[in-house]
């Protein structure tokens, strides 16, 4: 199946783009590792798969409107 025909199967079924989802499930793990580790930022990067921390972090911001580090401290207020 050549890649196109790929993404647009498993957009018809899933609701979004292969990297999209990709990326959503990333964030979503991370935010479950910053509320409940105390992993330096760069190792629950490279943990949800990201190489650079500074991708991981505009990633992180670009789908929860927050930086990891302000997203952990408020998730430890609550």
């Amino acid at each position: 199946m050549s890649r196109s025909a790929f993404a647009r199967h498993f957009r018809a079924r899933v609701g979004d783009t292969p990297l999209n989802h990709l990326t959503g499930w990333r964030i979503q793990r991370a935010r479950t590792l910053l509320r409940e580790s105390r992993l330096p930022l760069a190792e629950v990067a490279a943990r949800v798969g990201y190489d650079s921390d500074a991708a991981f972090q505009r990633a992180f911001k670009r789908l929860t409107g927050l930086p990891p580090g302000e997203y952990r401290r408020a998730a430890g207020a609550s």
